[in-house]
């Protein structure tokens, strides 16, 4: 995961014990929306706990972003 202005990233494991240090992280950050990539199923877990916590988040196919920004 990468997106914020200090440009840093961190890395979490896509596990119950992963995506609670992903949602302790976030609450700290106070995202409008977190936009993440679809990846075979993969991304329903943590898009599950970030919306039961309250937070924004879209699954948005990376290409047609890419298609977008193209035009």
């Amino acid at each position: 995961m990468a997106a914020n202005p200090d440009e840093s990233s961190w890395q979490f494991s896509n596990d119950e014990k992963g995506i609670s240090q992903l949602l302790t992280l976030i609450s700290k950050h106070s995202p409008e929306l977190v936009v993440l990539e679809p990846t075979g199923g993969y991304e329903i877990p943590v898009t599950v706990a970030l919306a039961a916590e309250g937070v924004k988040v879209v699954v948005v196919n990376a290409r047609q972003i890419r298609e977008y920004a193209g035009q």
